[in-house]
């Protein structure tokens, strides 16, 4: 009996190691991780970059031009009717960069009676009024208040900031309008240029001329109406 006992637990032993053979023969290459591919972006890091693409400063980047930004705007719904009739809208379409002094409703409608209707009537110079608020270059807020005068496709406009931001009298009513190809800053004036050959144009009023004084200083001194 003891023999026949001992010769159990021998073939266990047996078995035993045998097992343990095997699973020592088993390749360690199958117990290990897949390999990974570092140039392969991870689906979260690929995410990161191409948001990343789509901002600025930590803002999303501006998508839509000059052009389409104002005609989503009902502030602008004037303005952007002047466009189409002064021939600017492929202007201000194109890459740019522009900044640009947008006359609001409220603007407009602090015409002299009857001015809105004379400009519209005449698109070459209701071109003319609407370039001198176009500045080539992209000038944000933090820049306008680095100026004195700013040099537009129709003019010379000038630039008070003592109290608030002011362009050629006109007051800065929201600033910093970003666009794709440029900058908008709303206005509460239409913007007229001055004429270097003669009176300034004021549809719908007086015409005023510069005449020197004694002493050099600019004196106006009115005309008749247009």
């Amino acid at each position: 009996m003891q023999q026949r006992s001992l010769g159990k637990l021998a073939s266990a032993g047996l078995l035993a190691s045998a097992v343990v053979g095997m699973l020592a023969a088993t390749p360690a290459a199958a117990s290990e991780p897949a390999e990974e591919h570092p140039g392969t972006p991870e689906p979260a890091a690929a995410s990161a970059t191409t948001a990343a693409a789509h901002t600025v400063a930590g803002k999303p980047a501006p998508t839509r031009d000059i052009v389409d930004t104002l005609l989503g705007d009902e502030h602008f719904a004037t303005l952007a009717e002047a466009l189409r009739t002064a021939g600017l809208i492929q202007l201000l379409k194109s890459k740019g960069p522009y900044t640009f002094f947008a006359p609001t409703e409220e603007a407009w409608k602090k015409l002299p009676s009857g001015a809105r209707d004379e400009l519209f009537g005449q698109p070459a110079r209701l071109k003319a009024v609407l370039t001198y608020h176009i500045l080539k270059g992209r000038v944000d807020n933090v820049g306008l208040h680095k100026l004195r005068n700013a040099l537009t496709i129709g003019g010379i406009v000038s630039i008070d900031y003592t109290s608030g931001v002011k362009v050629s009298g006109g007051v800065v009513t929201h600033a910093d309008i970003a666009c794709r190809n440029g900058i908008i800053h709303a206005v509460d004036k239409v913007l007229m240029p001055v004429s270097r050959s003669g009176p300034r144009a004021v549809p719908g009023g007086k015409a005023v001329h510069k005449t020197a004084s004694a002493r050099g200083r600019a004196t106006p001194a009115p005309s008749s109406a247009l």
